[in-house]
């Protein structure tokens, strides 16, 4: 009993293990994503938290508080690994967490769970995505390494509920912190004043898509109908930013692409958008993702058109016919028409919220202490 009112008494110790670099964004420079809105709820609500990030593209390490919470950040490779884990476990050491959150990775979620092991501390598995489809799987026992941290977890946290039904199978410990947004930053501002800001003529019908321009994002099939629909509306145009990965030429006159651009002026398009749009097709990956966008689209107050993908049907059950079938410019052509009429937008759950999230993660935290 003394040694629980010990660790009440003080403040809880937290440290996660993960990558630096995910969904193109760096995590210390960017403060991007989950990776950093939930530490950093959980430090603005009294935890003592560290957060280790492994640096697959830097040689230099760093350390750095934001925000109350201390970033270490060590290169992750082949030659420096041995270095890695002797920085790790200097950093173990000397913070004497109370328990170990890994995520981003299959080998980070077996090394999590081999150190809470040693340490005879709890052990937190967070899943953003499904890890068995990332590159780094096609490695020799990697999907074994991630079944068997998934197994032997004391909590998993996953960020959609297709993979909740996935992952609950094999640990019954398992519950849904989805992906949150940060309001002060993701609000509705007047369409006027966006447009301004980033150069948009306001008599331009606008539709935007603003992430990774990857094989399964569906963006061939999106300028395919935006193409089909300028025959009936010559002043839409297609505003697109992000990395293009499949080397797309955006020549056409309609398509304004803005290339890889600031986390700062997302919002600023997505509210210079008459409709935003997630047109993913189906794959292994897909099919388990809650997109941070989606958040970050509600949260503006923009019409929203989406394939049908993962439980977005359940999550836009309010706009139905806003949905359509993936890869399917007629579908697809439909669905923005409709919006475009309409206008469509749904409110913001007060769940998802970073501060909501990070409120319930740190209770499920505590309950396992």
């Amino acid at each position: 009993m003394a040694a629980d009112f010990s660790k009440k008494a003080r403040k809880l110790k937290v440290l996660m293990l993960c990558k630096r670099h995910y969904t193109n964004r760096d995590l210390v420079t960017h403060r991007f994503g989950r990776l950093f809105h939930l530490p950093f709820q959980l430090a603005q609500n009294g935890v003592n938290f560290v957060v280790v990030a492994a640096d697959y593209k830097s040689k230099k390490p760093e350390n750095i508080i934001i925000e109350g919470v201390s970033f270490h950040s060590f290169p992750f490779r082949i030659l420096s690994l041995i270095k890695f884990f002797y920085k790790y476990t200097r950093v173990i050491k000397s913070f004497h967490p109370d328990l170990i959150v890994a995520s981003s990775d299959s080998h980070f979620g077996i090394i999590g769970y081999i150190t809470a092991k040693l340490r005879k501390v709890p052990f937190v598995f967070d899943i953003y995505d499904d890890y068995r489809t990332f590159g780094t799987n096609k490695l020799p026992f990697m999907k074994a390494f991630f079944d068997l941290a998934v197994k032997k977890a004391n909590l998993v946290t996953c960020s959609s509920t297709p993979l909740h039904k996935q992952l609950s199978k094999k640990n019954r410990s398992c519950i849904v912190i989805e992906n949150g947004v940060d309001t002060e930053k993701f609000c509705p501002i007047p369409v006027s004043e966006a447009r301004k800001k980033v150069g948009i003529s306001s008599d331009r019908i606008v539709i935007g898509y603003f992430g990774a321009l990857a094989k399964n994002r569906g963006i061939k099939t999106l300028i395919q109908t935006i193409n089909s629909l300028k025959n009936d509306l010559p002043q839409i145009s297609l505003l697109i930013a992000g990395k293009n990965d499949l080397g797309i030429s955006f020549d056409k006159s309609y398509i304004d692409y803005r290339g890889e651009v600031e986390q700062e002026k997302i919002p600023l398009f997505i509210n210079a958008s008459d409709v935003v749009v997630i047109p993913y097709l189906p794959d292994p990956w897909v099919n388990m993702i809650n997109p941070c966008k989606l958040a970050e689209y509600i949260s503006c107050e923009t019409p929203i058109v989406a394939t049908k993908i993962s439980n977005l049907e359940e999550l836009l059950e309010k706009t139905p016919e806003a949905l359509c079938v993936p890869g399917n410019a007629e579908d697809m052509t439909r669905a923005i028409k409709w919006q475009l009429e309409n206008r469509k937008t749904i409110s913001l759950p007060n769940n998802l919220t970073w501060e909501a999230l990070g409120k319930r993660f740190k209770n499920e935290l505590e309950k396992l202490l």
